[in-house]
């Protein structure tokens, strides 16, 4: 059952992952300019039907505090609506926990075109809304330890350094596109409108460590925990990183992680890094029939792989940073191909080299959305169903364990990835402590939970990936 929320998903989905040049230049396709003149009015000072929607808020707490990037110091820190970007973060517990980080990209959609991006800001057929293209909704203190966050006995990160980076660019965190101006259609009235916007996800994301690195600003003092302020540690001392993300924050994750990686190691060569990534881990569309999707009988005859791909790059209004581990790949090996390096899918399948662990749900009530009753699988007589989706899910991630023979970049994946694959429909689980920590695959004493799965992929010991099979046990709460 399609999510009240997430009205044809389908060509949404398809059109939300694609990259470009990490500088940008322009890019004129729809009625939409990069990098245009900025005194065209931002978008909350055109569209007055801005909305603040439920999906994807936080909660007011007090374990995370709140931290405005300086945009002084780090002027593309800005949310699509020119606001600040705003982080939360807490420090460690525990002495042996001093040096280990978690840092998570939360979620949120995003947008695929300039109208998309009007509709999503004004909350028009879709739950998703300017709570995540503003800073101006986010809570003012703190927020609340939740999920991965959450400092419960059973959780083997939960006494980490603790970094939530909240989602306001609409970019799956991987924009670098500033001063967009975009042509739409007002979603109440359709009087055409004009209007700028920032995609700067990825610029955020580099504040973000910036800030965690003390690196042009001070470091970070906590003060919500009572007893005075707390220095939070510095990030260049770090042993271990946890980089996490679901949905979005998980597409972030994909593209972005080896990058960090990269940076942090190159002065702190020793650091230890790894990808929690959940809830974007579909079917590859490179392998799905397309003949029944409303991209190929729709009007614009998009019927095949390649196509899709390169002309999702061509409507999305902004620049998203290359991964450039495929880039080289593909200009190397295949040339042809490098269009892929615009799909998170292939990415993660072939180019994503940094020890990940991917949780999914085989019944994710949004991903599923955007396949269901649209693409067939080969040779199938009729459009995909929900069963068929959970059984490509569950290959999937169980053929994680054969990554490093089958990616375009397998000898350079040190470790083969972990996996956690319920039956559950639930979307988004890293800020829930039901789906983390209540769902568990199995029956009786042999029933297991992620974090459980989690620790023995660390330690390098079974089971490394865990799948519900077909017919097998698992409990995933309401």
């Amino acid at each position: 059952m399609r999510p009240p929320h997430v009205p044809a998903l389908g060509l949404t989905l398809i059109l939300l992952a694609a990259c470009g040049g990490d500088d940008g230049g322009a890019v004129v396709d729809a009625g939409v300019a990069v990098d245009a003149a900025p005194p065209v009015p931002l978008i909350g000072d055109v569209l007055t039907c801005g909305v603040a929607g439920p999906v994807g808020g936080m909660a007011a707490g007090t374990d995370l505090q709140r931290h405005d990037l300086d945009l002084t110091v780090f002027p593309d820190a800005l949310c699509n609506d020119g606001t600040g970007a705003v982080i939360y973060y807490r420090p460690y517990e525990g002495a042996a926990n001093r040096d280990r980080w978690v840092v998570q990209l939360l979620g949120g959609g995003g947008c695929a075109t300039g109208q998309d991006c009007a509709d999503r800001w004004c909350r028009v057929g879709t739950n998703f809304s300017m709570t995540q293209m503003t800073a101006s909704v986010a809570p003012r203190l703190g927020t609340v330890g939740a999920g991965i966050f959450n400092r419960r006995p059973d959780n083997p990160i939960g006494g980490w350094n603790q970094v939530l980076i909240r989602y306001c660019s609409s970019d799956t965190h991987g924009g670098t596109s500033r001063d967009v101006v975009i042509d739409a259609a007002d979603p109440v009235t359709g009087v055409p409108r004009q209007f700028r916007m920032h995609f700067l996800g990825a610029r955020i994301v580099d504040a973000a460590l910036a800030t965690l690195r003390a690196d042009g600003v001070p470091a970070l003092a906590y003060t919500l925990g009572g007893g005075g302020a707390v220095t939070m540690p510095d990030l260049d001392d770090a042993q271990q990183l946890v980089l996490a993300g679901a949905s979005a924050g998980g597409a972030g994750t994909i593209r972005l992680v080896d990058g960090v990686a990269a940076t942090l190691r190159a002065t702190n060569p020793g650091l230890q890094v790894r990808a929690l990534i959940d809830s974007v881990f579909g079917p590859a569309r490179d392998a799905l029939d397309f003949s029944r999707t409303e991209l190929c009988t729709g009007p614009l005859a998009v019927c095949d792989y390649q196509t899709m791909t390169e002309g999702r790059a061509r409507v999305r209004p902004y620049q998203l940073r290359d991964e450039d581990s495929c880039a080289a790949w593909h200009q190397t090996h295949a040339p042809a191909t490098a269009y892929q390096c615009t799909d998170e899918d292939h990415l993660i399948r072939h180019h994503l080299t940094t020890p990940m662990f991917v949780r999914m749900g085989q019944r994710d009530e949004l991903i599923s959305d955007g396949y269901v009753g649209s693409f067939s699988l080969p040779g199938a007589p009729a459009a995909m169903t929900l069963a068929e989706f959970a059984a490509v899910v569950r290959r999937d991630v169980a053929g994680l364990a054969n990554l490093r023979a089958t990616a375009e970049e397998g000898a350079a994946i040190a470790r083969a990835p972990g996996g956690y694959s319920p039956t559950c429909s639930k979307h988004e689980t890293l800020r829930n402590d039901p789906a983390t920590f209540d769902v568990t695959i199995g029956a009786g004493a042999a029933a297991v939970t992620m974090f459980q799965v989690i620790a023995a992929w660390t330690a390098g010991t079974p089971p490394t990936i865990v799948v519900t099979p077909p017919g097998g046990t698992d409990v995933c709460p309401p």
